[in-house]
C-alpha cells in the first residue's frame, strides 16, 4: 500500500467488532489460525483500521467471517449471506502482482478464501475461495520467505 490510499471507513461500531471479532476467533480462528488475537486487538486499540487500509480490510473480514455465528439485529442483511456487506467493502483487485505483497495482503487473501469457502450461498464461492487461497500460500515466495519463517508468517 502506498502511503496516499485512502484508508476504509464506515466500519461497524466496536462493540459490534469486538462481538463479531469473538466469535471469528472462537469459531473460525481456532481450526484456521491466520490471525493473532493479541495482534488484532492492539491493532484496534490503537484505531488502525481507520488510517491503515490493509489492516481495515482485515477488520472488514473478520466481522463478515464472524457473522456466521451471530444473531446480533445490527448486521446489515442484502439477502444474500451473514457479513458479505463488509466482505464486499475490501478491495480485491489490490491482490495483483504489481507490488511486493505484505503480511497483511496475505492475512486478507486467506481471510479472504475462508469467508467464500465457507458461504456456501454464493454460487462462486468455491472456485474463488482456492483462488484466494492459493495466493496466500504462493505470495510468501514473492517476498523471499518460506510460509513457516516468523510466527506470524507461518499462520499463512
Amino acid at each position: 500500500m502506498t502511503s496516499d490510499e485512502t484508508p476504509y471507513d464506515n466500519f461497524p461500531p466496536r462493540e459490534l467488532i469486538d462481538h463479531l471479532a469473538d466469535k471469528y476467533f472462537e469459531n473460525m480462528n481456532n481450526y484456521l489460525p491466520l490471525l493473532h488475537r493479541p495482534t488484532f486487538n492492539r491493532g484496534l486499540n490503537d484505531g488502525l483500521h481507520f488510517r491503515d487500509r490493509p489492516f481495515g480490510a482485515i477488520v472488514f473480514l473478520v466481522c463478515a467471517n464472524g457473522s456466521r455465528w451471530s444473531s446480533d439485529s445490527r448486521i446489515p442483511d442484502d439477502g444474500r449471506f451473514p457479513g458479505w456487506t463488509w466482505f464486499q467493502k475490501v478491495e480485491h483487485t489490490r491482490w495483483m502482482v504489481l507490488e511486493r505483497p505484505k503480511l497483511e495482503d496475505l492475512q486478507t487473501c486467506a481471510v479472504c478464501g475462508a469467508f467464500l469457502r465457507y458461504s456456501t450461498k454464493l454460487l462462486t464461492s468455491r472456485s474463488s475461495s482456492w483462488r484466494h487461497i492459493w495466493r496466500a500460500r504462493v505470495f510468501p515466495k514473492a517476498v523471499g520467505r518460506s510460509s513457516a519463517s516468523e510466527s506470524a508468517w507461518r499462520r499463512i
